[in-house]
């Protein structure tokens, strides 16, 4: 069902922004709507974010919506604080601009702990790979496993292996776990499973005797080349 804009009283007494500002998809609906709020109000006009997160989003709401803005150049902060007249710090100065594509290169945001700032942390690089492979790693979802193609697999390369019934297994083992069994690797999962379960399975008499009978056969072809090598060099 489609929501309409329909004609309103006050469609002459209107906030002058442009259509594209409030339609930028890059812009989460309520940075849009804090741009649409400045803008409402006439030039000069000023607020601090303190009053701004009087309202019903709160503090970080507000500075996350900021922090939008400054991202894609709707507004510039100032590289320090201001003072009072007592010469205490008070906060940052704001302006709104046109925007710019791309985003910007300014080097501040707005800090979402401006009051109690913590300690800059140093992420190492193993720290960010071991959290990306993590953040990569999820449940089984057996809709989006290609049953047929890890079946087929499975029986080309261990024929031994009942593939259909070990499908079976492998889903019913691994949904059957906790929220902490995930995997960042389900296809990877499924080829270890397989040989896992190869290796569990008993050797039969025959498979046995096919296994020594080969040993001797590579024996007796390695005492046959050395032979060959040593009649080579006599000669």
């Amino acid at each position: 069902m489609p929501i309409i804009r329909g004609h309103h009283s006050f469609d002459d007494h209107f906030t002058q922004i442009p259509n594209a500002w409030v339609r930028d998809s890059r812009l989460s609906f309520k940075a849009r709507g804090l741009l649409a709020e400045l803008m409402s109000h006439r030039s000069g006009w000023s607020i601090t974010l303190k009053a701004l997160a009087n309202g019903k989003d709160g503090r970080d709401a507000v500075r996350g919506a900021v922090n939008e803005l400054i991202a894609l150049g709707y507004l510039t902060r100032s590289e320090e604080r201001g003072h009072d007249e007592k010469g205490h710090l008070t906060d940052y100065t704001y302006e709104t601009h046109d925007p710019f594509e791309g985003g910007a290169d300014l080097p501040t945001l707005e800090n979402p702990t401006l009051d109690n700032p913590h300690t800059k942390k140093t992420i190492t690089k193993e720290k960010q790979s071991k959290e990306t492979k993590e953040n990569r790693a999820s449940r089984l979802d057996p809709s989006k496993l290609p049953k047929d193609e890890l079946i087929a697999w499975a029986s080309q390369n261990h024929p031994r292996v009942n593939a259909s019934l070990e499908m079976d297994c492998f889903i019913d083992y691994w949904m059957s776990k906790g929220s902490g069994a995930t995997k960042t690797d389900w296809v990877r999962t499924w080829r270890n499973w397989v040989r896992n379960t190869e290796k569990r399975m008993p050797v039969s008499r025959t498979q046995q005797k096919q296994t020594n009978l080969q040993k001797n056969m590579n024996l007796v072809q390695l005492i046959a080349e050395k032979e060959m090598g040593r009649l080579e060099i006599d000669r």
